[in-house]
């Protein structure tokens, strides 16, 4: 919603840090499937459909279940072979774990985390509180 207010005014930039050891050390086992869901996001990106993945992703993500990041990668267009390279591309894997260095170095404790300019947001994560606090740095 908010990439849609702003347009180019504003660059949205996402980064993965899934609550779940397999992938990340720093946590604990909270989102089983988060690590698998993050390199699947990852990958679809790579055939334009990040914001697609993503958005299945979260919307189902409280029910989910073994094979459902695979399912949800096949709901947004991509094919058995996609799902399998992508879930063995090394290099998508070590991006996921760059993210993951990335949100260790800014002191991320849980999801979502937002930054706004390079500053932590604190306010309630809705669209009208956000674009509050961008309107007040775009004014």
């Amino acid at each position: 919603e908010v990439a849609k207010q702003y347009g180019e005014r504003v660059n949205i930039v996402f980064k993965n840090y899934p609550l779940d050891n397999t992938c990340n050390k720093n946590v604990g086992p909270f989102h089983k499937n988060a690590c698998k869901i993050a390199i699947l996001a990852r990958c679809a990106g790579q055939f334009g459909k990040f914001w697609d993945y993503h958005d299945l992703a979260f919307q189902s993500s409280g029910k989910a279940s073994t094979g459902d990041p695979e399912k949800w990668a096949k709901q947004i267009g991509l094919n058995d072979n996609d799902v399998k390279q992508c879930l063995t591309n090394k290099t998508i894997v070590e991006k996921v774990k760059d993210d993951i260095k990335i949100g260790q170095d800014v002191g991320i404790q849980g999801t979502p985390t937002i930054f706004i300019n390079g500053k932590k947001y604190l306010g309630d994560v809705n669209p009208f509180m956000i674009s509050s606090a961008i309107d007040g740095i775009l004014n």
